[in-house]
């Protein structure tokens, strides 16, 4: 893969689906997945080659900001904006490279209509625009799944559901399922054959 831009990654308007509907019954029995886009979000990172006072920058803005300091917003969306849109490759962003190559995995081995990657900061498509992308699809469903799967991580507790809800407000059209959180034993199994590939015996 060569040089990547960060910028809109390309390619009905929403509700977290409650309870396990019968599509959610479709997708977790593998039925149906034809009619349904996967979003994989990955965490994102800046990428090696940006600057590292930026970096710097950017993150003590984004404190100011969450923190209800009003004038530092504009300078943290400048710079949002800068990182996000930044040429990735894969020796300068690695992470960027590997959650693409994923979701080119995830694509080839199921029917899903579509996957998609996205990254929560630093890095596009952001989750926003990747489920704008996946609206142009038509889709039943937009399967939202992120890619750090152990509970109580602030990404995938709060910063995800609460991008979510901010879409779905304003597209209370579209059937968003947030697949989450990962069930346990899953993560037992998973982390049990991952140590087993390493060991003699």
């Amino acid at each position: 893969m060569g040089t990547g831009s960060c910028g809109p990654y390309s390619r009905r308007p929403g509700r977290l689906a409650p309870g396990r509907s019968k599509l959610r019954e479709a997708v977790i029995l593998g039925m149906g997945l034809e009619d349904v886009v996967l979003i994989l979000v990955g965490h994102g990172s800046p990428p090696r080659s940006y600057p590292h006072e930026r970096v710097a920058e950017y993150i003590g803005l984004e404190k100011r900001v969450r923190a209800g300091d009003p004038t530092a917003l504009e300078r943290f969306r400048e710079l949002d904006e800068e990182l996000r849109s930044y040429p990735r490759t894969p020796e300068n962003d690695p992470y960027w490279y590997n959650l693409i190559r994923l979701a080119e995995a995830v694509k080839k081995a199921s029917r899903f209509l579509d996957v998609i990657p996205a990254f929560n900061e630093f890095c596009r498509p952001s989750l926003e625009e990747a489920v704008e992308e996946a609206a142009k699809m038509g889709p039943e469903a937009i399967v939202v799944v992120p890619t750090m799967i152990v509970r109580g991580g602030e990404h995938s507790e709060e910063e995800i559901p609460e991008k979510l809800k901010e879409i779905m407000e304003r597209h209370p059209g579209l059937k968003i399922i947030y697949a989450w959180p990962y069930d346990v034993e899953d993560q037992v199994e998973l982390f049990v054959k991952q140590a087993r590939r390493f060991l003699d015996y």
